[in-house]
């Protein structure tokens, strides 16, 4: 049999591959300490000639994007030792572009350098870097979590990892409440099961920001493999120096949730029901205890309760798509069941459907429910005297640029401030920073005194932010994502569940569903219909015509969408754009156009997924309601077309 270096030349050769698969391939391979799973792997591959997967697997390097790396774990077509004979994955996939132990420990050595030079530049105390680790029901999430914290424990720091598999927001709280350094969650959130990643976390409990993310990147982007493989090679027999966290942390979050409630009465006067999926996933260990205690009787799905990296009764574990909610809604329909609830695997997105006043039970989309939410908390928080008009304009609604412009609305009629952010709930994270630093700052000025901010309870908080600084009404993204309180630092869907229980309780008391609480809504601001388009742009070919795409935009911008001029455009890579903070904006690949009519149209690449993702609005006039949702979802129709038609012609 021929050695890997003559079937790699020939390959390269008869341009069977790439030259950079060629680079990659040739680091990887050639690494002293690889691991002989890896090498077999890749010899197999090039013995069989499979040059396509070849191409997917080293066609990059897994790039450190938002806030950490993902991708696929379980290749399109498997390797020598990669599964076991019953099929399953015994082994991640090898590959620079792919997830497994070898990216998995340059981002943790990576995460690591960075944390020990932080601490020494910015703390006055002898201290070590300190991780906390989090992980899934995916594939290697397990072992991911290890490797972490054993390369974590060999660099000299301390590692506590979760014993079992839990939420991403469980790890944000964690993180903050113990002090930690930093924090790791392996997970691929709701990515398709052959996934996975590694998210990195900040001391303040968000996903990593600037200075963090760029000087993470940078340490990642120069360790070589071969260093990775022969710090991995010192793991054998170093497994059991990290800690696992103690059981009792599950308690300290559930009564830290609690306070995501405006007034808990109203769920102990109005007994509801809920069915519920965690999608084999992370969600029902907290979700089921959480719901019960509150008093709202949780009626579990049973066949999704059961943690399985294979989530083998939905096509995709996303709870944006209706198909993975199908076993829920039945549930509700089974049990008479007017409220729905569903979770992705690692539990910080959260689908609701409700029945309505024909006896149907109908999904919300993400912006549906951030208007119910930020609604109904506004209405709730002024009821209970929490904020009124003098200190209103300190209380905040945070968004994303692509969530319903109708919360400007309702957060401009209410007389609180609306700050939007970039798409990712680390900014949203950023922002409760800023104002927790400011509110400590001035009261230290004020009093002379320093103050515990994580050690507060809520109300006390409350007052410390309405007075100095900034006070979270809701943080909501249209991706399901919503945050209630800020002892989390991403999204959370177990305080969402808490605040959709809270208002349907609410809305139950007084005769009404929550599409009569919207319609409500929309008669009084006018109707705001969206859409979201997803292209996929899948293997290196897709990555390679996304990246035209995306140069195109930003040196042809677009003039015109359906015979819709564009009156405004936003371009994110190149305008100087602050938020209401005046804070700047970072300059990333993203546009806003504003078409005549009142439509909007936002453009960007996925940082989790690889596809293009484009998010339509239409506002209609104050009118016949009925007419105004026929009328959008027309016009939307036709700017999805237009859309699509435009981007598949940059595409190409």
């Amino acid at each position: 049999m021929e050695s890997w270096e003559k079937l790699l030349a020939k390959a390269l050769e008869a341009g069977n591959l790439r030259p950079t698969v060629g680079h990659f391939l040739r680091e990887w391979r050639g690494a002293k300490h690889l691991p002989s799973w890896a090498a077999n792997a890749i010899d197999d591959l090039l013995a069989r000639a499979e040059w396509d997967e070849l191409t997917s697997r080293f066609f990059c390097a897994a790039a450190f994007g938002t806030a950490g790396i993902r991708g696929r774990v379980v290749g399109n077509q498997s390797a020598a030792g990669e599964l076991a004979s019953n099929g399953q994955p015994v082994h991640a996939a090898v590959g620079s572009a792919y997830i497994n132990d070898i990216n998995v420990a340059r981002a943790t050595m990576a995460l690591y350098q960075h944390c020990e030079n932080w601490l020494l530049c910015n703390d006055d105390r002898f201290d070590i870097p300190k991780l906390v680790i989090a992980y899934d029901s995916r594939h290697f999430s397990r072992h991911f979590a290890e490797i972490t914290a054993g390369i974590w424990e060999v660099l000299g720091g301390c590692a506590l990892v979760f014993d079992v598999p839990r939420s991403t927001p469980q790890l944000s709280f964690t993180v903050r409440y113990l002090r930690a350094t930093a924090g790791v969650v392996i997970t691929a959130s709701h990515n398709p099961r052959w996934d996975n990643g590694f998210k990195a976390y900040f001391a303040d409990g968000a996903q990593v920001v600037e200075p963090h993310a760029s000087a993470i990147t940078n340490a990642y982007n120069q360790i070589s493999t071969e260093e990775i493989c022969a710090v991995l090679s010192r793991l054998r027999g170093a497994m059991d120096g990290y800690k696992v966290l103690p059981a009792g942390l599950d308690e300290t979050y559930l009564r830290r949730l609690q306070d995501s409630l405006v007034d808990p009465s109203i769920i102990r006067t109005c007994a509801i029901e809920v069915a519920y999926t965690p999608l084999h996933g992370t969600g029902y260990p907290i979700m089921g205890p959480l719901l019960e205690r509150m008093g709202i009787r949780c009626c579990p799905e049973e066949s999704q309760c059961q943690m399985d990296p294979n989530f083998p009764t939905v096509q995709l574990p996303n709870p944006e798509n209706s198909e993975a909610l199908t076993r829920v809604l039945k549930l509700a329909d089974q049990k008479q069941i007017d409220l729905a609830l569903a979770t992705d695997p690692d539990a910080d997105r959260l689908a609701i459907a409700a029945r309505d006043r024909l006896g149907n039970m109908r999904i919300l989309n993400g912006n549906e429910a951030a208007i119910l939410l930020t609604a109904y908390r506004l209405r709730a928080m002024k009821s209970a005297h929490w904020f009124s008009g003098k200190n209103a304009s300190s209380a905040v609604v945070i968004a994303s640029y692509v969530t319903t412009p109708l919360l400007d609305e309702l957060a401009k009629a209410a007389g609180v401030r609306m700050i939007r952010t970039l798409i990712g709930f680390k900014w949203i994270g950023e922002k409760l920073e800023d104002y927790e630093r400011k509110a400590v700052a001035a009261y230290r000025r004020e009093t002379g005194m320093s103050i515990d901010y994580r050690a507060m309870d809520e109300t006390h908080r409350r007052e410390l932010l309405l007075t100095h600084s900034a006070y979270l009404v809701l943080g909501a993204e249209e991706s399901c994502g919503y945050m209630a309180i800020d002892c989390t630092r991403d999204k959370d869907s177990h305080s969402a569940a808490l605040m959709i229980c809270e208002a349907f309780a609410w809305l139950r008391s007084r005769g009404k569903t929550i599409q009569d609480f919207l319609d409500e809504i929309y008669k009084r601001h006018g109707y705001h219909g969206d859409r979201l388009l997803n292209i996929h742009c899948e293997g290196a070919d897709g990555m390679d015509r996304m990246d035209s795409c995306l140069k195109s935009l930003a040196k042809h911008p677009i003039t015109s969408i359906g015979g819709r001029n564009v009156l405004r455009c936003m371009d994110f890579s190149k305008d100087d754009i602050c938020d209401w903070d005046r804070k700047a904006i970072p300059k990333v690949p993203f546009w806003i156009f504003d078409l005549n009519g009142g439509s909007r149209v936002a453009i960007r690449a996925s940082g989790t997924e690889p596809k293009m993702k484009c998010y339509l609005f239409h506002g209609a006039p104050k009118g016949n309601l009925k007419q105004a949702k026929e009328e959008t979802g027309m016009i939307l129709d036709e700017i999805a077309s237009a859309v699509q038609a435009e981007l598949d012609r940059r595409l190409s």
